[in-house]
């Protein structure tokens, strides 16, 4: 992983949480940055946790390259997760955290409960064929959902 944009990109500061979703499709790309991140049952199951070491992220670029050249940067606040930590503790061993931040759709044919993570979770994308760096104007890893403000302040 020898382009040093890509690893900018993909290096976290000590106040957030960073995870990456890799795709092949530009238009998935553009379509989370507009309208969030979709996922199934476990925001875990299709993100990995960013680490801020090469050769940490080397094996992952190596281990996950099969599943596009485009990769999607989301970030949480530490503060808000830890926040959402002690509130939710008692129901945090069936829920991922990512869970409370996101708005629940129902379920999927598959009988998975499906979740939309705001936009602004997300950071950008890197399309790693061109060398481009894509940022989400309305990034705020520190957003906190309105339902969710109110559900703290308890």
């Amino acid at each position: 992983m020898g382009n040093s944009q890509f690893k900018n990109f993909l290096y976290t500061t000590p106040d957030l949480f960073s995870f990456v979703h890799r795709t092949n499709s530009p238009d998935i790309c553009k379509r989370i940055i507009n309208e969030g991140f979709l996922f199934a049952d476990s925001f875990h199951k299709t993100t990995d946790r960013l680490i801020n070491d090469e050769i940490y992220l080397n094996y992952w670029n190596l281990q996950r390259k099969h599943y596009g050249e485009f990769v999607i940067r989301i970030d949480f606040s530490k503060e808000l997760i830890n926040a959402l930590q002690v509130k939710f503790q008692s129901v945090l061993q069936s829920k991922d955290v990512q869970q409370f931040l996101a708005e629940d759709l129902g379920q999927n044919e598959e009988d998975e409960n499906i979740f939309l993570l705001p936009l602004f979770y997300i950071k950008g994308y890197y399309d790693i064929n061109k060398n481009i760096e894509v940022l989400n104007p309305f990034y705020n890893p520190s957003f906190v959902p309105l339902k969710l403000l109110k559900e703290l302040k308890k």
